[in-house]
Parts: C-alpha cells; structure tokens; sequence
C-alpha cells in the first residue's frame, strides 16, 4: 500500500516536472518610452524590450486612453525599429488632455504590457 502511493505521488511530481519544465515562458518584460516633441494634438514615444530570449514578437506598439489601464481595445499604434527599440507617433490627441501610455507586445505564448506612464498635450 505504501508502496503504491509513493509509485502514485512520484509519477505526477515527474507529469508536473514535465509539463512545466517543457513549457514555453512568456517572460520578456517591455518599458513604455517617455513622451516626447508633445504637441497639442501629438506625441511621440515608443517602448524597450529586456528580454529577448524568448520568441520575438509577431506584434508591437503602444495603446493608450485617458484612463490609466490603457489596452489595445482603446487606442494603439504600430512600433516603427526593431522591437528591441521602437518608437510610435500617436497623433489625432485632443488638446491639454491627460494620456496614459503603454508598451505591449504580442508573440506565439501570449500578450505582454509594459506599466503605463503619462502625459499632457499642449494647449
């Protein structure tokens, strides 16, 4: 019997070893550039990958909202570079509004945000 369940409780800590151990990670971290050349209607930033062993992206850009959890379901551009090291010219702001930014990025495992910065267009 005791045998059994040492048989029993190896075999699914071996199950689990593989399972984890042969898994794809999705642990690139991404930075969300500073806004810069800040217009009223305008703002250029970008974003910075970490990580870059793991599957490279097959997406990238920034999203941003006036709320300060932006996704790609609110706004998003295109990151122009290498994803190591993209830029994005959001335009069409509104004027002295507050925007929140950030990074993301999207390959074969799954989505990844950087944290969100803000910033104020012009007048």
């Amino acid at each position: 019997m005791k045998k059994n369940i040492f048989l029993s409780l190896l075999s699914s800590a071996l199950i689990l070893l593989l399972l984890y151990g042969c898994s794809k990670e999705n642990k690139f971290t991404v930075r969300t550039k500073r806004a810069t050349s800040i217009t009223s209607n305008s703002a250029i930033t970008g974003g910075e990958f970490a990580n870059t062993k793991v599957s490279p992206p097959t997406e990238f850009g920034v999203c941003w909202a006036t709320h300060s959890t932006p996704t790609i379901k609110d706004n998003k551009i295109a990151g122009l570079g290498e994803y190591t090291d993209f830029f994005c010219l959001m335009t069409e702001l509104t004027p002295a509004t507050t925007y929140y930014v950030r990074a993301y990025a999207i390959n074969d495992v799954g989505m990844v945000y950087a944290p969100a910065i803000s910033f104020t267009t012009k007048k």
